[in-house]
């Protein structure tokens, strides 16, 4: 790939230019303000390199039991070296996680600077799950979007597995997924859209990551284990297996006002779309008058921290409010609310486009519905 070529890149993922735009538009319709989202960084539990790589195997042997001599191989024969390292680059900076195709009838080889943190799990994953690619395709070389794609979905399937088996670890897990997102659908999707759009820049490897991401996400919600195995056995044929999952629309939802540019209708508008909810779904706030209520909604929609969610016919059927808490930026108070039966709309609407807050609403409405219990 020449080194200023976008036109190449679109080539070798067979991506048309357009057709890119709308997807990245329809799917990243409310910005990530990542100086508004600031998290830390995810610690995991104990668990060392091998006991993550077992981690990985079985929750892919779990999802995608039609290939599971395969992942039993890969999880068993790849070599592989998962111990902690220093890079090259910068001082003290870190080896970055990679898997080396040796070509067709050889296995690959991955290699992760594990150090333990929830992070690294995942890096083990999406490596693991770059070798199985290699390995259930036969060695057909893949292009980059649909590659790292396979790789999100094996990271979004240790999640789902750990949300049902481990969820201390899944709470660990989850907060480095929405870390990374906010990477990956912040500054790197701004990279892939000023290339897009005719900004000169060299190929950075980082453009494929938005698509992969939003791909990985659409087909998981959209698709079933059996697409997630031709996918991974689909090689060089993969963009037609992708191709769906890259133009649909994600959730709906309304756009975060910015100011000056939003209208006192808009405003009007959000207000009364969350107001509507409250009233329907008995949801009480923390706040104690209208007053204080409207204040808060108008300073969320200024700071870009309130997300409304649409159904099918585009009326709203939940919304999302956040700030930091005083004193620590990275602990989240978040207020939400969803329609009866609509409060995974609201999550999936959530995770495609604010990515880095959707754990922190999901683990509300968890204690949420804990305390009623209680009750």
């Amino acid at each position: 790939m020449h080194k200023n070529d976008i036109d190449n890149w679109l080539a070798i993922n067979n991506l048309q230019k357009d057709a890119t735009l709308r997807a990245m538009e329809s799917s990243l319709r409310v910005p990530i303000i990542a100086q508004s989202v600031d998290l830390a960084p995810a610690v995991g539990p104990q668990v060392d390199a091998e006991q993550a790589w077992s981690l990985a195997t079985s929750a892919l042997l779990d999802f995608l039991p039609k290939i599971a001599g395969m992942i039993l191989h890969t999880s068993n024969a790849i070599p592989r070296c998962l111990t902690a390292r220093e890079g090259t680059g910068e001082q003290g900076a870190r080896a970055r996680p990679f898997t080396y195709d040796n070509g067709p009838g050889h296995l690959p080889f991955v290699s992760c600077d594990y150090r333990g943190s929830a992070a690294d799990i995942l890096d083990v994953v999406h490596e693991f799950t770059h070798a199985l690619q290699i390995v259930v395709s036969h060695g057909d070389p893949m292009p980059p979007v649909a590659r790292e794609t396979c790789a999100f979905l094996g990271e979004a399937i240790l999640i789902d597995w750990a949300r049902r088996h481990r969820l201390t670890l899944a709470e660990h897990l989850d907060r480095a997924w929405q870390d990374a997102g906010a990477v990956y659908l912040g500054p790197d999707a701004d990279a892939l859209s000023r290339a897009l759009h005719g900004a000169s820049a060299p190929y950075d490897y980082r453009w494929n990551y938005p698509l992969a991401r939003l791909a990985a996400s659409a087909l998981l919600r959209e698709g079933n284990a059996d697409d997630v195995v031709a996918l991974l056995g689909s090689g060089s044929k993969a963009p037609a297996n992708l191709a769906r999952f890259l133009v649909g629309a994600a959730p709906g939802s309304l756009p975060p006002l910015s100011p000056p540019t939003a209208s006192p209708v808009d405003a009007y508008r959000q207000v009364g779309a969350i107001t509507l909810l409250d009233l329907q779904t008995g949801h009480e706030s923390d706040q104690t008058s209208i007053g204080e209520r409207y204040d808060r909604l108008l300073d969320c929609m200024r700071k870009q921290t309130a997300f409304i969610a649409l159904g099918g016919s585009g009326n709203p059927v939940g919304y999302a409010l956040w700030r930091s808490r005083p004193g620590d930026a990275s602990a989240f108070a978040v207020d939400c609310c969803a329609s009866p039966g609509e409060e995974e709309t609201l999550m999936r609407a959530l995770q495609s486009a604010v990515p880095q807050i959707a754990g922190h609403v999901r683990i509300a409405a968890r204690d949420i519905a804990k305390g009623r219990a209680d009750d």
